[in-house]
């Protein structure tokens, strides 16, 4: 069962176009004290880490074009205020589609 809400120790914003797995994603960061923020969009996203602050890291889903994930996170590593902001991509594309897009993705986004 998840941690309640006062024993959260951080916050990500989850950026996925599929409600459901929006909440999903949301709902198993609980599990490890971690606020999930939903966002359906690259502009929901920029608007919600403007008004949380204290968002610590982004789930990004790359896949979807309304997303638009790749955008976000070249926005995230471009902005001085945002550059702190630690990037997990996600993608249900097979692999070298995976891997065409995370070439365009800047090197700092990438963890070996």
């Amino acid at each position: 069962m998840p941690p309640s809400a006062s024993r959260v120790s951080s916050s990500f914003v989850v950026v996925e176009s599929a409600e459901s797995v929006r909440e999903a994603l949301c709902y198993s960061l609980l599990s490890f004290g971690i606020k999930g923020v939903p966002a359906a969009s690259r502009n929901d996203a920029l608007a919600a880490i403007r008004t949380h602050t204290e968002i610590e890291g982004a789930i990004v889903d790359i896949d979807n074009r309304d997303v638009d994930g790749i955008q976000l996170i070249n926005d995230l590593k471009a902005a001085e205020n945002t550059r702190r902001i630690a990037v997990i991509v996600h993608t249900i594309q097979s692999r070298q589609n995976g891997r065409d897009r995370r070439r365009r993705l800047p090197s700092e986004a990438i963890q070996p």
